[in-house]
Order: C-alpha cells, then structure tokens, then sequence
C-alpha cells in the first residue's frame, strides 16, 4: 500500500494472494483455524483476510473490489 499524507488515504500498489481455503459453515457455527505468516516486502504492508458468502470472485477481480466483494473482512497492518 502507499500512504498520501497530504489526501489522508491509502492506494493499493499490489495484492498477491498467500493462502485461500474453502470452508463450509452452517449457520451460526464457528471455526477457528490457526494461520503463520511473515511479510517479505518493506514498507506499508496490510494483510487482509477475506470472508465470502457462497459466491467468490475470480480473479479478474481484485484490490478493492475484492475486498468490497467480501462478507466480512480484518486486516492487520505490519
């Protein structure tokens, strides 16, 4: 990501999947799935972890829209 001090908001400069795994929940059921991961590249880094209805994009679709396409979504900034 790239930081505009001056606008106050981010860009996204490149999105590279690391992990995708599929899960099928009922209703109202949980999971908790353990995940490492280490960031390679220096500056703003965010990680963002996606949650999708029953339907995920391709992936012709990506930085924001995907993210805007998801159910919920968390990010961590390292």
């Amino acid at each position: 990501m790239e930081f505009d001090n001056f606008t106050n908001t981010s860009r996204i400069i490149a999105m590279d999947p690391l992990w995708r795994r599929s899960f099928k929940l009922a209703n109202n059921e949980t999971t908790h799935i353990s995940y490492n991961l280490s960031v390679e590249k220096n500056g703003y880094n965010r990680v963002e972890f996606l949650l999708f209805n029953e339907t995920v994009p391709g992936p012709e679709v990506s930085n924001w829209d995907r993210i805007n396409a998801s159910y919920h979504d968390l990010h961590l900034w390292r």
